[in-house]
């Protein structure tokens, strides 16, 4: 995987800063006490607001090592000392697999992959590939546990990442309550007519 790919991060913090406040601010609300997984972590923001918020041990797992410095020296300069800290460099699916094959398990995962899709035709492929890393997420969070899992796909509305969501459910044999839908603020407006300006979508799920 390259060193420098795409994500949500990179939008919502060099174009709606407010839009991604308030989303660190939704998944802090949920690490207090509790361990957690910063999948596709990138410079760290979730992870430094769940510190922050008095979160028992963080996890931290990204393609680039560069991101993973960016992060540490965040972590190091807004949280430091918070808790329990880990960087792993590691393609993100694979060490999501890891983790499962042994036996770790967290309270709170965060699921903020790069874009799968940037146009319609790579529609089918990329509810594919978000079914798949949202299974392997579900299959590493604890009884009672929440993930935040995330969209930046234009071409990926709604209630399509949702059904992939549920679908991942359905895979992991875990049931699934949503607790709350996030997206982008109303600094940065959806068009009538460009549902695709609808870039940014988010779930809280809950599990048994």
């Amino acid at each position: 995987m390259s060193e420098r790919v795409p994500r949500l991060g990179d939008v919502v913090d060099d174009y709606c800063p407010r839009c991604r406040l308030l989303l660190n601010h939704d998944v802090a609300s949920l690490a207090k006490g509790r361990t957690m997984l910063d999948a596709f972590s990138h410079t760290g923001a979730f992870a430094a607001y769940a510190m922050r918020a008095g979160a028992r041990a963080v996890t931290l797992v990204d393609s680039s090592s560069a991101a993973l410095a960016a992060a540490r020296t965040n972590l190091e300069l807004n949280a430091p000392g918070q808790c329990e800290t880990e960087f792993v460099h590691d393609d993100v699916p694979a060490q999501l697999r890891k983790l499962r094959d042994e036996g770790r398990r967290f309270d709170l995962v965060v699921l903020d992959p790069p874009r799968f899709a940037t146009n319609r035709h790579q529609l089918d492929n990329a509810l594919r590939a978000y079914k798949d890393i949202n299974r392997v997420a579900l299959e590493v969070l604890a009884p009672g546990g929440t993930l935040a899992t995330f969209s930046c796909s234009q071409a990926v509305d709604a209630a399509s990442f949702t059904m992939a969501v549920a679908w991942a459910g359905l895979d992991a044999g875990r049931e699934l309550q949503i607790v709350r839908r996030l997206g982008q603020g109303s600094d940065h407006p959806v068009l009538a007519s460009f549902p695709e300006s609808e870039y940014l979508k988010g779930l809280l799920v809950r599990t048994a």
